[in-house]
C-alpha cells in the first residue's frame, strides 16, 4: 500500500468534487453548484491562508481529504488550527488513511507554528 498526502491545490476540481459529493450524501446535506465551486477556491487559493487541505493518495488514486481552517486565538500570540471535514472513500476505510492523514495535519501545523502546543 502505498499512500501520499499532497496539498488540495495540486488536485483538480475534477478529482475533489466525487469525494466531496461523497462527504455530502454521507451527512445528508446539499449544496449549490455555486457554493461548492466557492468552497473549492477558498481551500485551494494560496492567498487565503486560514482555511486549506490535503488530499490522501492509495495507489496514485484519490482516496480522501481534510479540511482545516486556521485562526487567530484570544489565548496565544499563534493560530489554533481546527479540523472541519474528514472523508475518506468508503472502499479505502479501515486502512488507516484518516489517521495518516490527521497525523500530517498536526504535523504541518506545528511546522507552520498554527498550533501552540498539541495536548
Amino acid at each position: 500500500m502505498s499512500t501520499q498526502i499532497i496539498d488540495l491545490e495540486a488536485l483538480d476540481f475534477e478529482q475533489w468534487l466525487p469525494l466531496w459529493q461523497g462527504y455530502l450524501t454521507f451527512y445528508n446535506a446539499q449544496l449549490s453548484d455555486e457554493q461548492i465551486r466557492l468552497s473549492w477556491k477558498r481551500i485551494t487559493n494560496p492567498d487565503q491562508t486560514d482555511m486549506f487541505g490535503f488530499a490522501i493518495q492509495l495507489n496514485g488514486k484519490v482516496a480522501g481529504f481534510v479540511h482545516l481552517i486556521s485562526h487567530p486565538s484570544m489565548w496565544t500570540n499563534l493560530s489554533y488550527c481546527y479540523l472541519q471535514d474528514l472523508f475518506i472513500e468508503e472502499q479505502f476505510r479501515n486502512q488507516g488513511l484518516a489517521r495518516q492523514l490527521i497525523e500530517h495535519c498536526v504535523i504541518r501545523s506545528v511546522l507552520e507554528n498554527l498550533i501552540e502546543s498539541i495536548g
